[in-house]
């Protein structure tokens, strides 16, 4: 989001704070990662050292998503793409009808961009 100097950072830090004291809601440092792209590992260490936020590296999950990963490679969509066929399945039940499912697995397919971001 911004240049990695510390005042940087010390400024990005002081409007959260403001954020927090105008609307009452505050980030949650145990759920927050601090992610470097493109900079030196000793230049995150200390970003983490200041604001008190976990360091992370690419790739990694985002609501079960791989992101920071080549989504070219077949390999990549392995494990979403057995996600869904698990899902998928069982919903061979005979319980629903043909249409039914069909019906459904339209609603899942048109809804999947939206849950996926793109």
């Amino acid at each position: 989001m911004s240049n990695w100097h510390i005042k940087e950072l010390k400024h990005i830090l002081r409007i959260l704070e403001v954020f927090h004291l105008a609307s009452g809601l505050k980030l949650n440092v145990s759920k927050s990662h601090e992610f470097g792209v493109g900079v030196e590992s000793n230049m995150v260490k200390m970003v983490v050292v200041v604001s008190g936020y976990r360091a992370r590296s690419f790739p990694t999950k985002y609501l079960s998503i791989p992101i920071g990963s080549n989504m070219r490679r077949v390999s990549s969509w392995g494990e979403l793409i057995q996600k869904y066929h698990s899902r998928l399945a069982s919903w061979k039940a005979t319980i629903i009808s043909s249409g039914g499912r069909l019906t459904l697995l339209k609603s899942v397919m048109g809804s999947l961009r939206i849950y996926l971001m793109l």
